[in-house]
């Protein structure tokens, strides 16, 4: 074998290598727990910023095969009083969303599915109530839309 063809061949094993070992290291990562928790972590922190109210999941779960999210334990704080319920409550959510495009990690939301939701409205006599304003202004889209974008 001729030096050129050498060179080229050791480069394309190496380069095959490194692909394999990027692979390999991304399925890792997609199944790790702390991708698990990076998730859970920006969406209480994207859906407290579209709602207004302190957000709560007890665990969060992700199937990328069937691209369906769980979340157990949902809890949506309003403005009620320490020790109340809170204003929704849900013992899990499942999600299944349909990717659009990879390249602008664009998706819609295919399917939603509560289990036990309950709803706590407290409306005071003076006509307010527990529901929080979202800390974003409204862009006029409505509060689902807002919320699962």
């Amino acid at each position: 074998m001729s030096r050129p063809a050498r060179i080229v061949s050791i480069s394309a094993g190496a380069v095959l290598l490194l692909l394999g070992i990027a692979v390999i290291t991304g399925i890792k990562i997609a199944r790790s727990d702390w991708l698990r928790e990076k998730f859970r972590e920006r969406i209480v922190a994207e859906a407290e910023r579209a709602t207004g109210g302190r957000v709560e999941i007890g665990a969060f779960k992700l199937d990328w095969s069937t691209l369906t999210a769980e979340l157990d334990n949902l809890a949506i704080h309003g403005t009620e009083p320490a020790g109340d319920a809170p204003l929704l409550a849900v013992k899990r959510v499942v999600i299944g969303f349909k990717i659009v495009s990879l390249m602008k990690r664009d998706f819609d939301v295919a399917r939603v599915a509560a289990e036990s939701p309950q709803a706590h409205l407290i409306i005071q006599p003076d006509g307010s109530t527990n529901i929080p304003r979202p800390k974003t202004p409204r862009t006029g889209k409505a509060g689902p839309e807002t919320i699962l974008d």
